[in-house]
C-alpha cells in the first residue's frame, strides 16, 4: 500500500510499506509515478549519470531527484547499476532456451543449484507445460552440450529437459515505464 500526502511545500510524499515476500523477508513495495519511471528511464540509459543531470533533465530539484532514487533502492525497484555487454562480442557466441521440467515442488532446488554457474545466465519459474525455462550462453556448442547434459540434466530435481537454440536475439535494455493498454 502505497500512502500519498501533500506536504507543506505542496511536494508530494510518498511513503512505502513492508509486505512479506514468497520468502518470507519483509520487501518494501512502491507504487511508482510516471517521474519514478522517467528517473529509472534515464538510469537505465546511463548508469553513471549523474543525480545533478537526471534531476536538471526531469526538472527536479537535486535533493528531491537524489530522494527519489533512494526511495527506489530502498524498495528493491532499483537493485544496482552494471555495464551492458554484447554477450557475442565478448566471445559467447552460442545460446538457447532450456525448457525443464521439474520432479514435485524443486524450484528452489533448481534455483540454488544454477545460481553460481556462469553459463545459465536467466532462470525463470514459468506457467504451462514446463515448470522452468533457463537462459544458457556458451563460447561453444561443445560447451553448451556439456552444461545441459553433464550440468542441468544431471540434477536429481530435474525430470525432462527440451532445448531450442537461439540463432539472434534483441536486448531491452532501456526502462520504458510501464507498457500502456491498446485503446
Amino acid at each position: 500500500m502505497l500512502i500519498v500526502s501533500k506536504t507543506m511545500n505542496g511536494m508530494l510524499d510518498s511513503k512505502a510499506t513492508s509486505l512479506p515476500t514468497s520468502t518470507g523477508s519483509a520487501k518494501t513495495r512502491r507504487d511508482l509515478d510516471a517521474t519514478d519511471h522517467a528517473i529509472l528511464t534515464a538510469l537505465s540509459r546511463d548508469a553513471r549519470k549523474s543525480v545533478t543531470s537526471i534531476a536538471q533533465e526531469l526538472h527536479l530539484s537535486r535533493a528531491s531527484a537524489y530522494e527519489r532514487i533512494a526511495g527506489l533502492r530502498s524498495a528493491g525497484v532499483l537493485q544496482g547499476y552494471t555495464a551492458v555487454i554484447d554477450p557475442r562480442a565478448a566471445g559467447l557466441e552460442t545460446a538457447a532456451y532450456v525448457f525443464v521440467t521439474l520432479k514435485q515442488d524443486d524450484w528452489e532446488v533448481l534455483r540454488s543449484a544454477l545460481a553460481e554457474d556462469p553459463a545459465v545466465r536467466h532462470v525463470a519459474l514459468v506457467g504451462g507445460q514446463y515448470d522452468a525455462v533457463l537462459l544458457v550462453r556458451t563460447r561453444t556448442v561443445e560447451d553448451l552440450r556439456r552444461v545441459i547434459f553433464e550440468r542441468i540434466q544431471s540434477l536429481q530435481c530435474v525430470q525432462s529437459t527440451q532445448t531450442a537454440l537461439i540463432f539472434d536475439d534483441h536486448f531491452q535494455h532501456v526502462h520504458t515505464g510501464p507498457n500502456p493498454l491498446p485503446s
